[in-house]
């Protein structure tokens, strides 16, 4: 989990790290379309999934309250 601070095709940076968009990667929005990396917000909160490749798989756009349980279950 993390925010996604900028988009600069292929890569994305999120939480202080730049990634690589893995051939085939998806990003979602809160309502489970797919969306192009330059439609992206910056500061949008994302959970991620990386390949064996370390590059990105897939994110997803985290709704407020997807945002809140995450945040809770990572206190525990």
């Amino acid at each position: 989990m993390g925010r996604v601070e900028g988009f600069e095709y292929p890569h994305a940076k999120i939480g202080g790290t730049i990634y690589r968009l893995a051939p085939g990667a998806k990003i979602f929005d809160p309502w489970n379309r797919i969306v192009i990396p330059p439609s992206l917000p910056s500061d949008t909160p994302v959970l991620y999934l990386l390949d064996a490749q370390g590059d990105l798989a897939r994110v997803w756009v985290l709704t407020p309250d997807e945002l809140e349980r995450e945040a809770s279950q990572r206190r525990r």
